[in-house]
């Protein structure tokens, strides 16, 4: 009944917003503070300067409060007065979630995402570490603001940061959902924790952001891709098949279908029980399936050429 998304690294993407952000205020805090700084407040929060990415930290999981706070010790245990120290980080600071469209990547078609969990009266809500002026901002340039049910940020009062339940029964509070009946969605350890301390019907790690396997199969139920392949997870088997295309590679999410009857073809996969049981066998093909044909074949192929 309610679906609770992370923001940066769930919905959007996490490096190409932050990386870029990272390298700007730490130039800044370095040139502002005289220090020769840079690289220890890269890896205070979380940045790689040679991979370019983000990682697991601070940046990636705290409220901007934290972050700010935490660079001002970084200051003051290099000689700096606390005050002068606070000075330099509000002074360096900027919101980071910005409408440039070379920053601003989406994770996937978040709209037809969003549609189809409204058509199956599923209510939407973001918890979001960052600013609500940014993440305001984001979501209204993404087109999604009219889809969201409610939005929790971390300058909000009456928060706790995660993996706290707090935020999590706060939106299950005003939008009259039970706990049991609500998923979180989320790419890092501290997401997938709330969802879990909250005691959320489930708890879903995303692989498109921060966090890998290693670092979420402890806290989450589910672990997938991306948010494009939640579908499965809080759908019936009859419902989610609907929504999806399928490539070569991927499978593509289908806009909600909107005419007042459905195909006949729609339909009688509604109305053939066999697709909401469980299954008892399942058959496998072996051959690029199970593994590899291109490395099993291509120097088979080659050799019978050659005969």
């Amino acid at each position: 009944k309610l679906v609770i998304f992370d923001k940066d690294g769930t919905l959007i993407c996490f490096h190409t917003m932050w990386a870029p952000w990272a390298k700007t205020v730490a130039e800044s805090i370095a040139k502002a503070s005289e220090l020769d700084i840079e690289e220890k407040v890269f890896d205070l929060l979380g940045y790689c300067t040679t991979t370019q990415r983000i990682y697991p930290g601070l940046l990636a999981e705290a409220t901007s409060f934290i972050i700010q706070t935490e660079l001002v010790k970084l200051l003051s245990a290099e000689g700096l007065s606390t005050e002068r120290a606070w000075e330099i980080i509000k002074a360096s600071w900027n919101e980071g979630d910005d409408d440039d469209p070379a920053l601003l990547k989406a994770i996937t078609d978040l709209q037809t995402l969003f549609k189809i969990l409204r058509r199956n009266d599923i209510k939407i809500a973001v918890c979001t570490s960052d600013s609500r002026k940014g993440t305001l901002t984001t979501l209204k340039t993404l087109g999604l603001d009219q889809y969201i049910d409610m939005i929790v940020c971390g300058d909000d009062t009456n928060t706790q940061p995660k993996p706290k339940p707090h935020n999590a029964w706060k939106i299950c509070g005003k939008l009259e959902i039970e706990p049991e009946h609500a998923v979180m969605v989320g790419d890092t350890q501290a997401d997938v924790g709330m969802g879990r301390s909250a005691k959320l019907g489930l708890s879903i790690g995303v692989l498109s952001g921060i966090g890998g396997t290693d670092d979420l199969k402890a806290e989450a139920d589910h672990i997938i891709r991306d948010v494009k392949d939640i579908l499965p997870l809080i759908l019936p088997h009859k419902d989610w098949r609907e929504y999806y295309a399928y490539s070569a590679n991927d499978r593509v999410l289908l806009e909600p279908y909107d005419g007042l009857e459905e195909s006949l073809e729609t339909t009688q996969l509604h109305e053939n029980k066999q697709y909401s049981k469980m299954v008892d066998l399942v058959i496998f093909d072996i051959h690029g399936t199970l593994m590899c044909t291109h490395s099993r074949y291509s120097k088979w192929m080659e050799k019978l050429s050659e005969r």
